[in-house]
Protein backbone atom coordinates (compact mmCIF):
# COMPACT_ATOMS: atom_id res chain seq x y z
CA UNK A 1 0.00 0.00 0.00
CA UNK A 2 1.07 3.57 -0.98
CA UNK A 3 2.08 6.13 1.93
CA UNK A 4 1.65 9.48 1.61
CA UNK A 5 4.56 11.61 2.09
CA UNK A 6 4.43 14.97 4.49
CA UNK A 7 0.80 13.37 6.07
CA UNK A 8 1.31 15.54 8.99
CA UNK A 9 1.99 18.67 7.02
CA UNK A 10 -1.00 18.05 4.63
CA UNK A 11 -3.18 17.29 7.90
CA UNK A 12 -2.00 20.27 9.25
CA UNK A 13 -3.04 22.58 5.92
CA UNK A 14 -6.46 20.09 6.25
CA UNK A 15 -6.83 21.07 9.54
CA UNK A 16 -6.71 24.86 8.70
CA UNK A 17 -9.61 25.11 6.23
CA UNK A 18 -12.41 27.13 8.18
CA UNK A 19 -15.25 25.52 9.36
CA UNK A 20 -17.34 27.82 7.34
CA UNK A 21 -16.16 26.49 4.53
CA UNK A 22 -16.22 23.01 5.57
CA UNK A 23 -19.89 23.40 6.31
CA UNK A 24 -21.14 24.30 2.81
CA UNK A 25 -19.01 21.54 0.78
CA UNK A 26 -20.46 18.85 3.14
CA UNK A 27 -23.75 20.36 2.44
CA UNK A 28 -23.21 20.18 -0.93
CA UNK A 29 -21.25 16.39 -0.42
CA UNK A 30 -24.91 15.03 1.28
CA UNK A 31 -26.53 16.10 -1.40
CA UNK A 32 -24.48 14.87 -3.88
CA UNK A 33 -24.40 11.30 -2.49
CA UNK A 34 -27.88 11.25 -1.91
CA UNK A 35 -28.22 12.46 -5.95
CA UNK A 36 -25.83 9.17 -7.23
CA UNK A 37 -27.83 7.04 -4.92
CA UNK A 38 -31.04 7.61 -6.18
CA UNK A 39 -29.51 7.40 -9.87
CA UNK A 40 -27.69 4.11 -8.87
CA UNK A 41 -30.90 2.85 -7.64
CA UNK A 42 -33.06 4.03 -10.52
CA UNK A 43 -30.30 2.20 -12.87
CA UNK A 44 -30.39 -1.08 -10.40
CA UNK A 45 -31.90 -4.15 -12.23
CA UNK A 46 -34.85 -5.25 -10.67
CA UNK A 47 -35.67 -9.88 -10.61
CA UNK A 48 -32.34 -10.54 -10.62
CA UNK A 49 -31.55 -14.49 -9.84
CA UNK A 50 -30.14 -13.75 -6.72
CA UNK A 51 -32.88 -11.92 -5.37
CA UNK A 52 -35.38 -13.62 -3.15
CA UNK A 53 -37.79 -10.41 -3.63
CA UNK A 54 -37.83 -8.48 -6.92
CA UNK A 55 -36.14 -4.66 -6.00
CA UNK A 56 -34.26 -6.43 -2.83
CA UNK A 57 -31.01 -4.95 -4.83
CA UNK A 58 -32.55 -1.85 -5.68
CA UNK A 59 -34.12 -1.28 -2.46
CA UNK A 60 -30.54 -1.42 -0.80
CA UNK A 61 -28.81 1.10 -2.39
CA UNK A 62 -27.63 3.86 0.47
CA UNK A 63 -25.20 6.89 0.71
CA UNK A 64 -23.53 7.41 3.85
CA UNK A 65 -20.63 9.19 5.66
CA UNK A 66 -17.25 8.00 4.68
CA UNK A 67 -14.55 7.54 7.36
CA UNK A 68 -13.01 11.06 7.01
CA UNK A 69 -14.09 14.07 7.36
CA UNK A 70 -15.46 15.34 4.03
CA UNK A 71 -15.82 11.66 2.24
CA UNK A 72 -18.98 9.84 1.73
CA UNK A 73 -19.91 6.76 0.23
CA UNK A 74 -22.64 5.08 -1.81
CA UNK A 75 -23.33 1.86 -0.64
CA UNK A 76 -25.21 -1.40 -2.20
CA UNK A 77 -25.60 -3.93 0.28
CA UNK A 78 -28.06 -6.46 -0.77
CA UNK A 79 -27.82 -9.75 1.40
CA UNK A 80 -28.32 -13.73 -0.08
CA UNK A 81 -29.66 -16.32 2.82
CA UNK A 82 -25.89 -16.60 3.52
CA UNK A 83 -25.02 -13.05 4.75
CA UNK A 84 -23.24 -12.45 1.91
CA UNK A 85 -23.14 -9.13 -0.85
CA UNK A 86 -24.19 -10.09 -4.37
CA UNK A 87 -23.92 -6.59 -5.98
CA UNK A 88 -20.71 -7.35 -7.58
CA UNK A 89 -22.03 -11.04 -8.72
CA UNK A 90 -24.89 -8.72 -10.96
CA UNK A 91 -22.90 -6.02 -11.71
CA UNK A 92 -19.44 -8.20 -13.27
CA UNK A 93 -21.40 -11.42 -13.98
CA UNK A 94 -21.23 -14.61 -12.12
CA UNK A 95 -21.36 -18.41 -12.37
CA UNK A 96 -24.78 -19.81 -11.70
CA UNK A 97 -25.21 -23.07 -9.81
CA UNK A 98 -25.20 -25.31 -13.04
CA UNK A 99 -22.39 -24.17 -14.15
CA UNK A 100 -23.50 -21.42 -16.60
CA UNK A 101 -22.12 -18.22 -16.81
CA UNK A 102 -24.67 -15.53 -15.67
CA UNK A 103 -23.72 -11.95 -18.00
CA UNK A 104 -23.02 -9.34 -16.23
CA UNK A 105 -25.79 -6.10 -16.14
CA UNK A 106 -23.63 -3.45 -15.04
CA UNK A 107 -25.32 -0.44 -12.78
CA UNK A 108 -23.16 0.99 -10.21
CA UNK A 109 -20.14 1.87 -12.07
CA UNK A 110 -21.56 3.02 -15.54
CA UNK A 111 -23.74 5.29 -13.75
CA UNK A 112 -21.06 7.00 -11.52
CA UNK A 113 -18.94 7.41 -14.64
CA UNK A 114 -22.04 9.42 -16.46
CA UNK A 115 -22.81 11.42 -13.40
CA UNK A 116 -19.18 12.50 -11.76
CA UNK A 117 -18.30 15.24 -14.21
CA UNK A 118 -21.61 17.34 -13.02
CA UNK A 119 -20.97 16.03 -9.37
CA UNK A 120 -17.40 17.59 -9.77
CA UNK A 121 -18.16 20.67 -10.84
CA UNK A 122 -20.95 21.25 -8.28
CA UNK A 123 -18.30 20.46 -5.24
CA UNK A 124 -16.16 22.62 -6.36
CA UNK A 125 -18.40 25.22 -6.78
CA UNK A 126 -19.62 24.39 -3.24
CA UNK A 127 -15.76 24.89 -2.63
CA UNK A 128 -15.57 28.26 -4.24
CA UNK A 129 -18.26 29.82 -2.39
CA UNK A 130 -17.36 28.17 0.64
CA UNK A 131 -14.05 30.07 0.10
CA UNK A 132 -15.91 33.01 -0.45
CA UNK A 133 -17.50 33.10 2.75
CA UNK A 134 -14.39 32.24 4.31
CA UNK A 135 -12.14 35.02 3.19
CA UNK A 136 -13.15 37.56 5.77
CA UNK A 137 -12.52 35.41 8.32
CA UNK A 138 -9.31 34.08 6.75
CA UNK A 139 -8.06 37.89 6.12
CA UNK A 140 -9.13 38.69 9.60
CA UNK A 141 -6.11 35.75 10.65
CA UNK A 142 -3.59 37.35 8.12
CA UNK A 143 -3.65 41.17 9.27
Amino acid sequence: MARLLNRGRVAEQLARIPDSMKRVVQQQGDIEARYLANAVRAAAPVGTDLEHHPGELRDSVHAEAGKRALSWRVVIDAKDVRGHCYARHVEFGHMAKGGVHVAPVPFAYPTKRIEWPGMKKRLKRAGREGARLAAPELMARYR
